[in-house]
């Protein structure tokens, strides 16, 4: 079948929309995967416009991405003439694309593709399209407890190639993670929390604008270094970033079977902040004390760090049980298996 598929996440988009051609599926991406800040994130994203004829009418549409906003395909509108080309709509999250192309795209299968941002405002607001027809293909079942939650079609995770991640050594004596600008949104990814309670440790904080919290702050890396790093370190401390339940930084870690120390329940639902919300589902994915570990007492944080630090055995042993848990979860077959009985088998 053709699909259309609009993005709002680099990594999860390109890793998507392979999984869907290798399904024997055409894709035509409104996205980030042809494009130079695509390409800073995964430097080997492809380009997955093949249909030259789709590709024509896309650019009889004159959409300029110069004249919108970061993010501007939550605001495009497309014709009957340019949706006409496809049989499926996949929509990454974006309620504004939705609304504003919702009639001309109803008449065909539309599916909305969760991916961490929901809230209760979000399910009312996309409540009328769902009554419509509109399919939904949630990413975790901790999105059912959002209160006003409409339903689902589907529950599709994310997923990681295993054959890409593992090996992992831990020869360094360091604690790291990768997280986007964390610093600026403290309150949602705990920056505050994650200085304080690795400062007794060598560590390391990858991702963009990491390099602004001092010498310790890598900054963005490419590919190949991000695996490497996550073979080579010996904890990764992982702090969430709300209101997601779980993120793809988390699974490559997981995957890769680097010992993962992650904040508890309280901190990663927020509820130092007063939130009602229970999204974090990190404490029903880690076996606390097989898999990994998780606390909200910084003090408990920092012994399960110094264990795995003076115990090769144990950090062998978390790390053997993380990567085959990942694996049952969030593999790749997982996921084809998953996009294939849907696709085939509920439009």
């Amino acid at each position: 079948m053709k699909i259309l598929y609009v993005s709002m996440h680099e990594v999860l988009e390109d890793e998507e929309i392979l999984l869907l051609k290798e399904l024997g599926h055409e894709v035509f991406s409104l996205g980030f995967s042809s494009t130079e800040e695509g390409r800073a994130y995964r430097p080997n994203l492809f380009n997955h416009q093949n249909d030259s004829n789709i590709s024509k009418k896309w650019e009889e549409l004159q959409i300029n991405p110069a004249s919108y906003s970061p993010g501007f395909y939550h605001y495009v509108k497309l014709t009957k003439d340019f949706v006409d080309n496809f049989d499926v709509i996949i929509v990454m999250h974006s309620p504004t694309f939705i609304e504003t192309n919702w009639d001309v795209m109803k008449h065909k299968t539309v599916i909305w593709r969760t991916i961490g941002q929901s809230l209760e405002t979000i399910e009312n607001f996309m409540a009328p399209y769902r009554a419509q027809g509109m399919k939904i293909i949630r990413y975790s079942p901790k999105e059912r407890d959002i209160p006003g939650f409409i339903g689902e079609d589907g529950l599709i995770r994310f997923y990681k190639d295993e054959n890409q991640y593992g090996n992992w050594n831990g020869q360094k004596s360091q604690v790291i993670t990768f997280s986007r600008i964390m610093m600026y949104a403290d309150k949602y990814r705990h920056y505050t929390f994650f200085e304080e309670t690795t400062r007794p440790f060598q560590r390391a904080l990858f991702g963009l604008d990491s390099e602004k919290v001092g010498s310790w702050g890598k900054g963005m890396v490419p590919f190949e270094q991000l695996k490497q790093e996550l073979c080579d370190n010996r904890v990764y401390f992982y702090t969430g970033t709300w209101p997601a339940s779980y993120t793809l930084n988390f699974i490559e870690a997981w995957m890769t079977g680097i010992p993962i120390v992650a904040i508890g329940p309280s901190l990663g639902n927020l509820k130092h902040h007063g939130s009602n919300y229970n999204l974090y589902e990190i404490p029903s994915l880690i076996e606390h004390g097989r898999t990994g570990f998780f606390s909200d007492n910084p003090l408990e944080l920092q012994e399960y760090i110094r264990n795995l630090f003076q115990s090769t055995a144990l950090s062998q042993q978390i790390s053997s049980e993380a990567r085959k848990k990942a694996i049952s979860i969030f593999g790749k077959n997982v996921a084809l298996r998953a996009w294939n009985d849907f696709l085939n088998n509920e439009l």
